[in-house]
């Protein structure tokens, strides 16, 4: 239809509504808005909207007051203002038009067009500069509102009690409540007596940031009586802070001083605050007294009971409350039912869910992404992850985009499941149903890539991925890729990420670094642990005398000493206590290479830390000290077990004797018997016939004869050790 015929058709209507009620305002502003919309499609013949021309006679203040509020094009508002402004002398432009205009523009974001308004017309109200103070706040322009607050006293008008409330509205709603505690001081030395706005604004901003003990006593010191909204502001603020004490106390100075009553925000506030603490009595000796008080539950305060009592693990009395609520009168909305479906979900009773689910919809409530999540989170920690994904299907299929907790919980339990691939799917596919992965959703997939090895280079290329899109690996991240490499056999590779991990300062968890030391000294590659070991040590996660341990047998198995016996050191500084099996493990290494010093100095710590010795420790020494022709040595090692008495001397005397028989030091052999009968305490029998023995190879039968003769006067089997030489 061409924009001629449109015109002729408004105006037609136009003059029938005139003549039927020449008082039809409301007929007036849609027959004027139709032609503004029509200049929007003809947009060259209509920018004067000469086609408005017959309306001029008609306009008043309030006409155009009602057109410039009905447009929800800001530019078809600005438009008819600009023309009502040229009908004189039917009309002309006044306060009231100009604050309407600037009002249009400043709310749909067009501060710079308000402010050429605003000069033109030279009107500057309190409430004209508030708007601006008020849309540059909205625009997160903060500076600019500020600018505008102080640009009053440029135009030579006084500050006001509503301009300060503005003012402190923007800060409030921009988090910046310290500044907002700076222009309130400001307030009062101007002389501007807040007003119960002002408090609210402020209390409601230090809530907001936490300072709630600040928003107390501000509260308690103001100069003006509170209001019903005081009141809730500052319950809610102690609330979600966890001050459920004060709150109440709050809450009962209300009932103590009767001026106000609770209202229904009051007591649903309270009430959701010690249902989100876990004490749901208390919450329902609230609602009791809400209802005997006349003050009606709305929905918000039974979901607030239902959400609690279903964290409590009870869902039953839960869904007797939805029920309750039902029966009184009320509505459920999709919130009371979701949370139903969770509690029920947490509990494992998905079919219950699905029933509440179906019910749900029979009444025409549309299950949302939190709804359908829940399930999904059922069916997940049940393990039937199939089952959730043809839920999470049903939710795309909807339209609905399902959040972020939602793809981690699947996207975990596929990897669980081993469906690495299928999880891998699910990640590259949430951009584009428009939820952007996180970092835990990213990290799950590179933890079921990495867990059997064998993907390694796809679990690369993911974490090069995840440093793109802005999650840069974590100590987690490193320490899955170093098990992985493990697994693969790649003890390189994982000493690489290792380093890298070192360099960006994360440490190794004691548990993955135990698993990863363990790895490598099962492969022989103690070398290998020991770096890992020592770069633990370094990043301040010291790791517990077991994993030393650990490195420590496995360097003594691959023959290196002195790097096991530096581990040791290490767990001695650390204010460890090695065990029996550490000393002896080492005192055997350095025993096995003739480095017999270094083993005596290994004992003389033994002993030192009252460890408990073992005849084999013992043995291995005094065989190394004989077998080298120390038999000095050998002999003082054996002093020194005399004196400690952990050993008897019986055996110790019999490894000595066994030993230097074996070492050819026969002569040392005897003289070390006799020592031993003297004492009373005579090598074993098996000691004795390897002494006899070797008295007879040597033709020392004499001797020979004398041990045993000696033996007899000791009381010592003679017979045995005589039987068995003779065979």
């Amino acid at each position: 239809m061409c924009f001629a015929k449109l015109v002729s058709m408004a105006n037609a209507v136009a003059k029938t509504q005139w003549a039927n009620s020449s008082s039809s305002i409301p007929s007036l502003v849609r027959s004027i808005s139709s032609l503004l919309q029509a200049t929007k499609k003809n947009p060259q013949q209509g920018e004067d909207c000469h086609c408005l021309n017959e309306f001029a006679p008609k306009l008043n203040t309030r006409v155009v007051l009602e057109v410039i509020k009905a447009q929800e094009d800001v530019d078809l508002a600005l438009r008819f203002f600009q023309w009502a402004g040229r009908q004189t002398p039917h009309f002309k432009h006044n306060t009231h038009s100009y604050s309407a205009i600037m009002h249009h523009l400043i709310s749909h974001g067009q501060l710079y067009t308000a402010e050429i308004i605003l000069k033109q017309s030279g009107v500057c109200t309190d409430f004209v500069l508030c708007k601006f103070i008020k849309g540059y706040g909205d625009a997160g322009n903060i500076n600019g509102a500020i600018h505008w607050f102080h640009r009053m006293k440029a135009m030579r008008m006084k500050q006001t009690v509503f301009s300060y409330n503005t003012l402190l509205g923007v800060l409030v709603k921009d988090n910046n409540v310290r500044l907002a505690q700076t222009f309130f001081n400001q307030m009062i030395s101007d002389g501007i007596s807040p007003d119960v706005s002002t408090y609210t604004t402020l209390i409601k901003g230090l809530c907001k940031s936490g300072l709630v003990d600040d928003a107390k006593n501000l509260f308690e010191n103001m100069i003006c009586k509170p209001n019903i909204i005081t009141y809730n502001t500052l319950i809610d603020g102690l609330c979600k802070k966890g001050y459920l004490s004060e709150a109440a106390e709050v809450f009962d100075e209300m009932l103590r001083k009767k001026e106000l009553m609770p209202d229904t925000v009051t007591y649903t506030t309270l009430i959701n605050g010690y249902c989100q603490q876990g004490k749901v009595d208390q919450a329902m000796k609230y609602l009791e007294q809400m209802i005997k008080d006349d003050c009606q539950p709305n929905v918000l305060t039974f979901n607030a009971v239902i959400n609690g009592l279903c964290n409590a693990g009870n869902v039953e009395e839960a869904r007797n409350m939805m029920t309750q609520m039902l029966l009184s009168g009320g509505k459920a909305d999709v919130v009371t039912y979701s949370t139903i479906i969770k509690g029920l979900c947490a509990e494992g009773k998905i079919e219950d869910a699905m029933e509440v689910l179906n019910d749900m919809t029979k009444k025409e409530l549309c299950p949302n992404a939190i709804t359908y999540g829940s399930i999904v989170s059922g069916h997940c920690s049940r393990g039937t992850v199939n089952d959730g994904i043809k839920v999470f299907d049903e939710m795309l299929e909807k339209g609905l985009v399902p959040n972020i907790r939602t793809y981690n919980l699947l996207i975990s339990a596929l990897c669980e499941e081993g469906e690495i691939d299928k999880a891998r799917n699910l990640l590259s596919q949430m951009p584009t149903k428009g939820c952007m992965p996180n970092f835990v959703a990213f990290n799950t997939v590179l933890c079921g890539l990495c867990k059997h090895g064998q993907r390694m280079s796809e679990a690369e290329e993911l974490m090069k991925t995840m440093f793109c899109k802005g999650h840069p690996p974590d100590a987690t991240t490193y320490s899955v890729m170093i098990m992985g490499y493990c697994k693969k056999g790649d003890a390189e590779k994982a000493l690489e990420i290792f380093d890298e991990m070192s360099e960006k300062g994360f440490s190794l968890g004691l548990e993955n670094g135990s698993a990863v030391i363990g790895w490598l000294c099962k492969e022989s590659k103690a070398s290998k642990a020991k770096i890992i070991l020592d770069g633990m040590r370094k990043m301040g996660n010291a790791p517990d005398t077991a994993i030393y341990t650990h490195v420590l047998h496995a360097l003594c198995k691959e023959g290196m000493l002195h790097e096991a016996n530096t581990v040791l050191d290490d767990v001695v500084k650390n204010g460890g206590v090695p065990d029996l099996e550490t000393y002896r493990t080492l005192i055997e290494g350095f025993s096995r290479k003739g480095q017999m010093l270094q083993a005596l100095k290994l004992l003389r710590a033994m002993l030192k830390e009252d460890c408990l010795l073992e005849i084999n420790t013992c043995s291995t020494l005094i065989n190394g000290f004989c077998s080298k022709q120390q038999v000095p040595e050998a002999y003082m090692l054996v002093s020194l077990l005399l004196d400690k008495d952990y050993i008897s001397y019986s055996d110790i005397y019999s490894v000595f004797i066994s030993a230097l028989c074996r070492s050819g030091n026969v002569n040392e052999a005897l003289k070390a018997f006799n020592q031993s009968v003297s004492k009373g305490c005579a090598p074993d029998t098996e000691t004795c016939k390897i002494l006899v023995d070797t008295l007879h190879s040597a033709g020392r039968i004499k001797e020979a004869q004398t041990v045993l003769t000696k033996l007899s006067h000791d009381g010592s089997n003679e017979n045995s050790v005589t039987e068995r030489n003779e065979i």
